[in-house]
């Protein structure tokens, strides 16, 4: 599942005061089927037509079944942190398809990469300490505090309240600035691109590669995207 609006940094100062934060965090669901790990992975030709915008967000791994948490206990339902790919078709997120609705465009097979490694919450450390940097191309996009508006406990109370959450169930908790759709001039990815860790990093942790077929039945390879320093 993915959360939106909960990175206290958003895109652009402008964009800042025109959103509102609502209540409950705003949130949806990615189908076992958008999972993606190393190597690689195919995307769907139907969403690689249009604006393929890519996302790094924090990710939170359950170590077992949770059910009406109480914030105060999340904690222990924890197994750990990873990085994740919240890969966005943006053609279908237009409200004037989508009716407001994210799930279209962010389930597509492939859509939800994750890893490699999963970092134990004793490991990780504090949250506040942590940065997540996506690059493209060679170029930083994304490199901001996790600074969130509603941590990870408290994602995991709201999200099991008459829901059970399976254990190995992954939260993705929302992305910082620099997407490629809020550029100047937007951007998208496309063939050929390469989204890599920043190397000057002491702790990496995702360094993926996978690939989506084109309209014209080309082959782009890309590593993506994400990881913490």
């Amino acid at each position: 599942m993915s959360m939106q609006r909960n990175q206290a940094l958003t895109e652009g100062a402008d964009l800042c005061l025109q959103l509102t934060v609502p209540l409950d965090p705003v949130m949806w669901y990615k189908p076992k089927r958008a999972l993606g790990g190393p190597g690689d992975i195919s995307i769907p030709s139907m969403a690689a037509e249009g604006f393929l915008d890519f996302e790094g967000e924090l990710c939170i791994v359950l170590s077992r079944d949770a059910r009406d948490v109480k914030v105060e206990d999340a904690s222990d339902y924890i197994l750990g942190f990873t990085i994740g790919n919240d890969l966005t078709a943006r053609s279908y997120q237009d409200p004037k398809r989508s009716g407001g609705q994210f799930t279209r465009c962010k389930a597509f097979d492939g859509f939800a990469p994750l890893g490699p490694i999963l970092t134990n919450k004793k490991t990780f450390g504090a949250l506040e300490d942590k940065r997540i940097v996506t690059k493209v191309n060679g170029r930083v996009f994304q490199d901001s505090p996790c600074d969130m508006i509603h941590s990870p406990e408290v994602l995991i109370s709201f999200l099991s309240q008459g829901t059970t959450l399976p254990a190995g169930t992954v939260i993705m908790t929302g992305s910082p600035p620099g997407i490629g759709y809020f550029q100047n001039p937007k951007y998208s990815l496309r063939d050929g691109d390469i989204v890599e860790p920043d190397e000057n990093s002491p702790v990496t942790l995702v360094k993926l590669s996978y690939r989506w077929p084109l309209p014209q039945g080309s082959v782009a390879m890309m590593t993506p995207a994400v990881m913490l320093k």
